[in-house]
């Protein structure tokens, strides 16, 4: 490619291209070396960013917690995921989903601090077309 292609871009050329990606199954190690001889056209930089992007999506975290194998990109068996490696997927998705509500949590409470001081407001409007009607 000769402009610069952004990660979600070079993805999507290997969703259509290979089902793995699709899939989201666990990538064999040095997979980026084959993908680089098979498309010389994409940059090392952006099929780096690409998998990165791919390899830390939430559905591929999902699959690498439960999986067993690594494949390649004819979607064949290439290597074993280690206990290791099920175990880092599911603290990235721990976190993940820890952050998600810890968000969720922030967002409820700005809500409820907004709507309490629209009642606060309402309140004091009426409290002063009431009481502020009595001193003329």
């Amino acid at each position: 490619m000769n402009s610069p292609s952004s990660p979600r871009s070079v993805l999507q050329k290997l969703h259509d291209q290979y089902p793995i990606f699709k899939s989201h199954l666990p990538l064999a190690i040095g997979i980026n070396k084959q993908l680089t001889k098979l498309h010389p056209e994409i940059s090392s930089k952006e099929l780096v960013a690409a998998l990165r992007h791919h390899t830390a999506s939430t559905s591929y975290l999902k699959v690498m917690e439960k999986a067993t194998h690594r494949f390649d990109l004819e979607g064949n068996q290439a290597g074993e995921v280690t206990q290791e490696q099920q175990g880092f997927a599911s603290a990235q998705l721990k976190e993940r989903f820890k952050k998600k509500m810890e968000s969720k949590k922030l967002i409820e409470k700005a809500k409820q601090a907004q709507l309490a001081e629209q009642k606060k407001a309402e309140k004091l409007g009426q409290l002063v077309e009431k009481f502020g009607n009595q001193r003329r």
